[in-house]
């Protein structure tokens, strides 16, 4: 999506933010980040770790993990998490779904780290805070450097992220309380 962004083929876009543009990317494309949250583990009530008030990832080398395909955000930052301590970890399902990924879970299947606004969407599960390094969940808005928005794409970013300023304002000034050029 962010390389749809750079060429013109997406106004913006809403992505999950693994660390950073790509360096090609980086005079073609700003980076809006929108919310970060923290990553916790979630396993089964049953599990080894469900009473654990913390864990760390190293705790965790030797488990069978639940995770989304390697090309997906929230992998890229469980990967490289694992990458940054030097250790390997077991994917033993990949899943397109995060309810399938939650369902594996409570089922003790597997363990997963996914971020903390996902705890409502399986209430039976434990969550457990990870302690330093734990990874992050970054959620931002690509959208093209130098290219000004259309009154369309602005209106609809400004529905979306409320307060948030477009970082690539046409010539002249914008009344982004209108989303019209001045």
């Amino acid at each position: 999506m962010i390389e749809a962004v750079s060429d013109g083929r997406l106004d913006f876009a809403p992505v999950g933010v693994p660390r950073g543009l790509p360096d090609h990317l980086r005079d073609r494309v700003k980076m809006i980040d929108i919310s970060v949250e923290p990553m916790l583990l979630a396993c089964a009530g049953t599990h080894r770790l469900a009473t654990r008030k913390s864990v760390r990832l190293g705790d965790l080398a030797d488990e069978r993990f639940a995770d989304f395909a390697p090309d997906w955000a929230i992998r890229l930052v469980n990967d490289r998490a694992f990458a940054d301590i030097r250790l390997a970890r077991r994917v033993a399902f990949e899943v397109n779904d995060v309810d399938a990924l939650l369902d594996l879970v409570g089922l003790d299947l597997a363990i997963a780290i996914v971020p903390r606004s996902v705890r409502g969407r399986a209430a039976k599960l434990r969550y457990v805070r990870l302690s330093d390094p734990a990874p992050v969940w970054r959620i931002g808005v690509a959208v093209p450097a130098g290219r000004p928005p259309s009154p369309a794409a602005l209106a609809l970013f400004q529905a979306m992220v409320p307060g948030v300023l477009w970082p690539s304002p046409p010539a002249g000034r914008l009344n982004i309380g209108r989303g019209t050029p001045t």
